[in-house]
């Protein structure tokens, strides 16, 4: 799951500026409970009618096989019905669809009871016919993005009406959260799957239902499901627009066009204030610089540990997000398990010109780097980043690309550099192994090209394992990431978001997720 860029230059935050940013960050924090607390204290304060997000990326469609971008995984979160579905803190999963399941001894065989008495949105039964045909779907669909979640899901059955019986092919501690996933666990109508539009207004059985979606933006309508199982939501209506520049995402919101508006400047966040709170969610992965790992000078891995250690972390938090963020030392970012680990040689320029001796980029290169369009952050890292390899005699150019050409791009490897993310939705190693590290995964290593059998060997046993066992294999995954240095990690991944103060009482976010208070 990748995130996406903009436009503006750089320059250091002058003395006091971060004191004055956290400051403001703070008080809104206050500014939001004190909101949430009026709010409930109040009582007769009535839900706004509709919810209006501003998104930041396009998408041309709702199939959780091509889910990949923040904004589209918000919508089917919304929409879908899985059979867990994660707790509000996102630190655990509770029952959906399925109101209990059993695990075997050998920790194999998942057996879940659905409810009695589903229905998907347009009225029909659900049944478990449905939750097979939909996984298996999943797992025959050639084109699947997100292949490498499902990849351990053997075989499903249905014994009958009300059960559903899943099989893993070795043990996965993360397995049962996984369907709590947005592009894995929304089931569909079996009779429906093979239709050739369906994806584009999808029959669901999530507390939200689509009304109406436009492929060419991604633009999406969404009404409460009157057929849910559970409390239903206190706001009718949610919408998700696409708004390509981040500063008229924020005027938008100023205005109360939107009621909120993502991936904003985090240099912008102080402006908020009033009718306006910011906040900056650290979600759980990384920026990374994506170096295309297959042919030429990048193909060389002292040219990619020279890019690394060129690289000034500290000051790339320090101008972008004013010290708010975390810089990364591993793989993993610094929240996630092996995150705190010193993986990642120390920054120093002497180091990197010692590393290029000797490579086709010993009397310097030139390479340009690929910018997705529609979050200011990307620009940022690429600008500054330009810099600080002009001082080992790398030259870079900018490319602003328009996100889809982006995505075609970093899909059939036609880059050198590109600024990138990848995140997961919780303290888990499976995702980001599968997308980043293992080249059957669905992203072919984040674009990168990076191909390692042993890399592969040492990611599946961290996904097996469980504990500390686990957590030294994660830490493994992190040495010999740095050994091979596919690709620079940078920052924390993180979003620069703001939210209309009136909504604060009914819409939380959780990491990327909008948890809607119920109206009942």
């Amino acid at each position: 799951m990748n995130t996406v860029s903009a436009s503006r230059g750089w320059r250091d935050v002058q003395p006091g500026r971060l004191a004055i940013f956290a400051a403001t960050v703070a008080v809104a924090t206050v500014v939001v409970i004190a909101a949430i607390v009026a709010g409930v204290a109040r009582g007769a304060a009535a839900p706004p009618k509709t919810f209006t997000v501003a998104g930041f990326t396009e998408f041309n469609t709702l199939d959780p096989d091509q889910g990949l971008s923040a904004p589209q995984l918000q919508v089917m979160n919304l929409f879908g019905g899985n059979l867990v579905k994660f707790t509000p803190n996102g630190a655990d999963v509770t029952g959906d669809l399925a109101s209990s399941w059993a695990i075997s001894k050998d920790g194999l065989t998942y057996v879940f009871k659905l409810r009695p008495g589903l229905k998907f949105s347009d009225g029909r039964p659900l049944l478990a016919s449905d939750v097979v045909a939909t996984y298996r779907r999943a797992r025959s669909d050639k084109t699947n993005a997100n292949i490498g979640e499902i990849y351990n899901f053997k075989s499903w059955r249905a014994p009958n009406a009300r059960t559903v019986v899943l099989r893993l092919r070795y043990r996965q501690g993360s397995a049962l959260s996984f369907l709590a996933d947005p592009e894995v666990g929304p089931v569909f109508p079996a009779r429906d799957l093979a239709k050739k539009n369906f994806f584009l207004k999808p029959i669901s059985a999530g507390p939200y239902r689509v009304t109406s979606f436009d492929a060419t933006t991604g633009n999406t309508t969404l009404e409460v499901n009157s057929k849910y199982y559970g409390p239903k939501p206190a706001i009718p209506v949610v919408k998700f627009v696409y708004v390509a520049d981040p500063a008229t995402r924020s005027l938008q919101l100023k205005s109360g066009q939107v009621d909120y508006a993502e991936n904003l400047d985090p240099n912008t966040l102080s402006q908020f204030s009033g009718e306006t709170v910011p906040s900056l969610n650290l979600l759980e992965g990384g920026f990374y610089l994506v170096i295309n790992n297959r042919q030429g000078p990048l193909a060389n891995v002292k040219v990619r540990r020279a890019i690394s250690m060129a690289v000034d972390r500290d000051q790339l938090n320090r101008i972008i997000y004013h010290g708010l963020n975390k810089p990364m030392t591993s793989f993993w970012a610094p929240s996630q398990t092996g995150g705190t680990n010193k993986d990642l040689p120390a920054f120093s320029v002497a180091g990197a010109k010692a590393l290029l001796a000797g490579t086709p980029c010993a009397s310097g290169c030139d390479f340009p780097i690929m910018v997705r369009g529609g979050a200011p952050q990307f620009q940022q890292f690429a600008t500054i980043i330009q810099q600080q390899l002009q001082a080992i005699g790398i030259k870079t150019e900018l490319q602003i690309t328009d996100p889809s050409v982006a995505n075609k791009k970093a899909y059939s490897g036609d880059f050198q550099l590109y600024t990138g993310g990848l995140w997961d939705y919780a303290n888990r190693p499976d995702a980001m192994l599968q997308y980043g590290l293992i080249y059957t995964g669905g992203l072919f290593s984040l674009y990168s090209g990076y191909q390692s059998p042993q890399m592969v060997a040492l990611a599946n046993k961290a996904i097996a394992l469980s504990g500390k066992a686990q957590a030294a294999a994660i830490s493994g995954v992190g040495q010999l990431f740095a050994q091979d240095m596919p690709y620079v990690p940078l920052l924390q991944d993180a979003f620069a978001n703001a939210q209309r103060t009136a909504t604060v009482p009914w819409v939380k976010t959780q990491g990327v997720f909008f948890n809607f208070k119920s109206s009942g």
